[in-house]
């Protein structure tokens, strides 16, 4: 590479990890990012549009919250506990076990 192309390749790094940076910041306080790129805020209304996309219950935003707010040991021991559950029915198994 080209040293006008390392340093334009720097800068974007640089503008990417700034933005990263603030999106932990707000993250670390409980709260979202004020505004995302314009691509992105674009790409989200279209899916509200369609119907993909809803906006949140404040229920669904506390839980979120709460869950932020736990320690990262505590959200690590509820992964590892989530991820190694004892094989069992699926949901769409017992589902046909009481239809039947």
């Amino acid at each position: 590479m080209s040293p006008v192309e390392l340093e334009k390749e720097l800068r974007d790094l640089k503008e990417r990890v700034e933005r990263l940076e603030q999106m932990v910041a707000h993250a670390l306080q409980g709260q979202r990012p004020q505004s995302q790129p314009p691509a992105v805020e674009a790409f989200i209304e279209d899916l509200r549009q369609k119907g993909l996309l809803i906006t949140s219950p404040p229920t669904i935003l506390a839980s979120a919250l709460r869950w932020r707010s736990l320690p990262s040991e505590i959200q690590e021991m509820i992964r590892q506990e989530a991820d190694h559950l004892p094989p069992g029915l699926t949901a769409s198994e017992l589902i046909l076990q009481d239809r039947r």
